[in-house]
């Protein structure tokens, strides 16, 4: 890229992580490689168009998959704007989680327990639905958990594991393990761990 003037621009923006509706942040840790140390790299998808709620949750998602804490934590505090949207009280609670927030993530979790009673995670895309899964079983609610990842299970497929983040990917197979449930499709359990990078699937093989 050239040195022309930023301010202002398309760039600025997507610097400042003031993205369109139709672009969604794709977590991808760099692998270690010799040579490019501290090097990052941004992964942009092309989706459909994407409301406010939704936007701000995937970006909050982004943030804890990249380990990246403070920006996670402005991006919770954005999240208080949709108290009415369901993957936007998710994503308060994975943010909360990942800072070790007690309070927070005790907030966030009580108000998902009494959205979920109604059936309102239906609705969820699928991904989302297996991060409620773990964060359910994350907080103690070990029963909530298993019966939302058996119907997350139910209709997996190769797109839709490809949907998740490499963190979420590893959490769903570490609960999988857990809670003693398995992906039927050997296909996609090759499949599951083939997508994982090789030092998360080696912990998977201890």
């Amino acid at each position: 890229m050239g040195e022309g003037q930023v301010a202002g621009t398309f760039l600025e923006r997507l610097h400042q992580w003031i993205l369109p509706p139709w672009l969604r942040p794709v977590a991808y840790p760099i692998p270690a490689i010799s040579g490019f140390e501290g090097q990052t790299v941004t992964v942009l998808e092309i989706v459909d168009e994407q409301d406010a709620a939704t936007a701000a949750s995937r970006l909050a998602e982004y943030f804890v998959d990249m380990g990246q804490p403070e920006l996670a934590a402005a991006a919770g505090q954005a999240l208080r704007r949709y108290p009415a949207d369901l993957g936007a009280v998710l994503a308060q609670a994975e943010v909360a989680i990942a800072a070790g927030d007690p309070a927070a993530t005790a907030a966030a979790v009580n108000l998902l327990l009494r959205r979920i009673a109604g059936g309102a995670d239906q609705a969820l895309p699928w991904d989302e639905r297996v991060g409620l899964a773990i964060v359910l079983a994350q907080t103690q609610h070990v029963d909530l958990a298993r019966a939302r990842l058996a119907a997350c299970l139910a209709d997996i497929d190769a797109e839709k594991l490809r949907s998740l983040s490499t963190n979420s990917l590893y959490h769903l197979q570490v609960l999988l393990r857990a809670l003693r449930l398995e992906i039927a499709d050997a296909g996609f359990r090759v499949l599951a761990l083939t997508l994982l990078p090789a030092d998360l699937r080696m912990r998977l093989s201890k």
